[in-house]
């Protein structure tokens, strides 16, 4: 039973690896291709989107799903702030930009997304502190 297990365990992710082999020839056909001369950006470009929706796509099918953030509260259980940013444009505690996108593995939080998080000026606090005289 222990061996069985021990096998289960060695390859269990035998389906996801096999999911993810055209991704890597696909990548591996970019590369190929982009030192070709006479290889436009453009077509470049088509192909990597192309390729990025192929991982994409085989990672949900395994239950991995990218979560928005932008424009949404911030949340601690979903979000890690790197930096707030002052701003009287949306309301305090909202993420205004993402820096990495956070993923869920089924409802769990696989990796938490990297974000801007607004903060409210403190713009009636700072003119209270240059009116003062500066003998004071």
């Amino acid at each position: 039973m222990q061996r069985d297990l021990a096998e289960f365990r060695k390859y269990a992710n035998e389906q996801f690896a096999l999911e993810l082999l055209p991704v890597v020839d696909h990548l591996g056909l970019a590369l190929k291709h982009a030192g070709e001369p006479g290889e436009s950006g453009q077509a470049m470009q088509q192909g990597v989107v192309l390729v990025y929706k192929q991982l994409r796509d085989a990672l949900e099918k395994f239950g991995v799903k990218q979560f928005s953030a932008e424009g949404e509260p911030f949340n601690p259980a979903q979000h890690d702030a790197m930096m707030q940013v002052v701003t009287d444009e949306v309301p305090e505690n909202t993420v205004v930009q993402v820096m990495q996108d956070g993923y869920l593995y089924h409802e769990k939080v696989l990796r938490h997304a990297k974000v801007s998080v607004s903060k409210k000026s403190d713009a009636g606090k700072h003119e209270e502190d240059t009116d003062m005289p500066a003998d004071e």
